[in-house]
């Protein structure tokens, strides 16, 4: 008998799992990405396409820009980075947000 097989939301749980621990990769307690998610995300991958990919690409980038500012927003700024601008401040914010994270305080 094979794997049974998942439903599409099953799939896509999978494929949001994997993708969260991938863009988490390298903090602290963050759990590595199984079997079942990579061939959950490469199946997405091959079922979406090209264009589908791009999309997908534009909705991270502003899933994480809405984190950013929201985490602004919630006066969580350092006056320190507040000068910097671009991918400049990006890279600071996020910085600051995972230093934030990888001493358990939930945003």
């Amino acid at each position: 008998m094979g794997e049974p097989e998942l439903t599409p939301m099953q799939v896509i749980e999978l494929a949001a799992s994997a993708i969260k621990k991938v863009h988490m990769h390298g903090r602290r307690g963050v759990e590595t990405v199984t079997n079942d998610e990579i061939v959950a995300v490469i199946g997405m991958v091959l079922d979406m396409g090209a264009d589908a990919l791009v999309n997908l690409e534009r909705a991270l980038n502003e899933d994480r820009d809405a984190a950013r500012y929201r985490w602004i927003r919630d006066g969580s700024l350092d006056p320190d980075i507040a000068f910097l601008t671009g991918e400049d401040l990006d890279r600071a914010i996020d910085a600051a947000m995972a230093a934030t994270l990888s001493i358990g305080i939930q945003l």
